[in-house]
């Protein structure tokens, strides 16, 4: 049996929802549908005014977004060292499961096999 891939539109037009929730101690960027490179410039300016709320944590949930590119991922680690440098902590929700900053971190520190 052939393994089952994906089909993802990587146009622009297939834009995914973002939307900001803020609460007393936490900001929250909820991403619906596809994250790719040409998203980058709505995603970066949705991720600092979730930042520039001020709370003690940012979480950025992506369980309902089924594919993201690799430069989305740099910005959520640039994104969390800016946090980590102001002593506020960033999260990441994905696929049911939360990961840390750490987490990210340790994900872009892994070599990756040649």
């Amino acid at each position: 049996m052939a393994p089952m891939t994906a089909k993802v539109d990587r146009s622009a037009g297939n834009r995914p929802f973002l939307a900001m929730r803020t609460f007393k101690d936490r900001a929250v960027l909820i991403v619906r549908g596809p994250l790719l490179m040409p998203h980058l410039r709505i995603f970066d300016t949705a991720l600092r005014h979730v930042i520039d709320a001020g709370t003690p944590e940012v979480l950025v949930d992506l369980s309902e977004c089924p594919v993201f590119d690799v430069p989305m991922v740099t910005a959520i680690i640039r994104a969390s060292r800016r946090l980590e440098r102001q002593g506020r902590s960033l999260s990441v929700r994905s696929a049911g499961r939360v990961i840390d900053e750490s987490g990210l971190s340790a994900v872009t520190r892994t070599p990756l096999a040649s």
